[in-house]
């Protein structure tokens, strides 16, 4: 069943699709259990990543907020790699 609704411009519309169920996740691209040991790791695109460095270091700092840790990262060998440790966060002395 296929269902009009308006979009937020109201000149145009979107269609929605209802369906039976989610497609299953796909399986976990990276090893963050891994990565997120609190190890320095060096990550080299083509190799261990697909996306731009840029995008790689973003996914780093995003997956230490999810995870409620500090991330340290920067990309380095002109763009090709990434360099990151996550620790816990400070804590505020009381």
């Amino acid at each position: 069943m296929r269902i009009r609704c308006h979009a937020v411009n109201p000149h145009s519309e979107f269609v929605a699709e209802r369906i039976d169920n989610l497609s299953p996740l796909r399986p976990r691209i990276y090893p963050w259990d891994k990565w997120t040991d609190g190890s320095a790791w060096r990550i080299r695109r083509g190799e261990d990543f697909e996306v731009a460095a840029l995008s790689m270091a973003a996914m780093v700092r995003l997956r230490a907020k999810a995870e409620g840790l500090k991330a340290t990262c920067r990309v380095v060998e002109d763009g090709e790699a990434v360099e990151f440790q996550f620790s816990e966060p400070e804590r505020e002395a009381a």
